[in-house]
């Protein structure tokens, strides 16, 4: 090789050098990004952790006339609650949210109304939904627990329960 062409080889080596940034010893330091380009050590090979958003639920108080013997499961929200009384009787709504699996808490909703004196007439599965319709004499619950769809991540149940007591509570 001549001279020229050794001295051109040099210059080469040195422009490419200085084109692709720090020599490696420094890069384990700082670390890279996929283009080579030096990054600081403290975002190099970070993994991305994304947490979830936290659902804050608003909680409201049971009115006073609503059925004592409906069960509200533990660690739940009560998140809509309203009975309208009439001569014959009360026709309550409630909604309650509740961190877990439909069906866990569908069964536990179906072993405590149970245990409340309610009959358990008719169940069903409808999609995701879990649905059961109780009544005790002459009163009555059509129930039913679903994922809630706008919990980010999921994990979150929207139980509503649609209740009938007769005056005289049956």
């Amino acid at each position: 090789m001549t001279r020229s062409g050794m001295t051109s080889l040099v210059a080469f080596t040195i422009a490419l050098a200085a084109a692709c940034g720090k020599p490696t010893e420094e890069a384990t330091e700082t670390g890279s990004d996929a283009t080579g380009a030096a990054v600081p050590a403290e975002t190099a090979a970070v993994a991305v952790e994304r947490e979830e958003p936290e659902i804050a639920f608003t909680a409201v108080e049971l009115p006073e006339a609503f059925p004592t013997d409906f069960p509200i499961g533990p660690e739940s929200t009560v998140v809509e609650a309203r009975t309208r009384p009439d001569e014959d009787g009360a026709l309550s709504d409630v909604t309650i949210v509740t961190q877990g699996e439909p069906e866990r808490i569908f069964e536990w909703y179906r072993a405590a109304l149970s245990e409340a004196g309610w009959m358990v007439v008719s169940e069903e599965r409808s999609g995701e939904a879990f649905i059961l319709h109780a009544t005790q004499g002459d009163s009555y619950i059509d129930f039913s627990a679903m994922p809630l769809p706008e919990s980010p991540g999921g994990g979150w149940v929207r139980t509503r329960a649609t209740i009938w007591k007769t005056v005289g509570g049956r």
